[in-house]
């Protein structure tokens, strides 16, 4: 997947009706809406991705340091074009504001890097997510009206910062899964 390549210190806005294809050596603040493409980005330090229509189509999307993702609607698993994870960076927060992230059949797979004490926050109406390596850190995983599964190839932990929501898992009306492969749960 060929990116154009970046330095830019504040917002790049793109349209396209195909693919969004930007690698950052910085910082990347990115407005992304594409009609029938998918948004591949990376970024050397952080990765902020947002659109301002409909559902957003993630590919590899690729961070040195975090990442944030605020969809309008779902956030969806596009083409990985062979990473392991749809999303990787130290900490990862997703928001599918009117959406789901993940389906019942197909988790969306993300790598945080429990190694720096990176940690998954989540929030949609439908909650899939599963942490491909390693350990699952916690932050806040919250959805109004619908069902959170989460599933870790070793520990599901707490690693909430001080003055965060007392509670990790907040859900209105729902079940909640939580799948610790290889290790524990707390």
């Amino acid at each position: 997947d060929d990116r154009i390549e970046t330095d830019v210190d504040g917002t790049i806005t793109a349209r396209t009706e195909g693919d969004v294809n930007i690698a950052d050596t910085g910082t990347l603040d990115l407005i992304a809406d594409s009609e029938k493409g998918q948004v591949n980005a990376s970024a050397a330090k952080d990765l902020n991705l947002k659109n301002t229509v409909g559902d957003l189509v993630v590919g590899p999307i690729e961070a040195g340091d975090d990442v944030t993702i605020i969809a309008k609607e779902s956030i969806v698993a596009g083409d990985r074009h062979g990473r392991d994870a749809q999303v990787k960076g130290n900490s990862i927060s997703m928001t599918a504001q009117h959406g789901q992230i993940g389906t019942s059949e197909d988790a969306f797979l993300v790598d945080t890097d429990a190694d720096r004490f990176g940690t998954l926050y989540a929030k949609g109406n439908y909650l899939n997510i599963e942490e491909i390596s390693g350990d699952m850190g916690l932050g806040v995983i919250e959805t109004e009206n619908g069902d959170v599964a989460l599933t870790a190839a070793r520990d599901v932990l707490d690693t909430r910062d001080e003055g965060e929501s007392k509670e990790n898992i907040i859900v209105g009306n729902g079940d909640v899964q939580i799948n610790a492969e290889n290790g524990v749960i707390g």
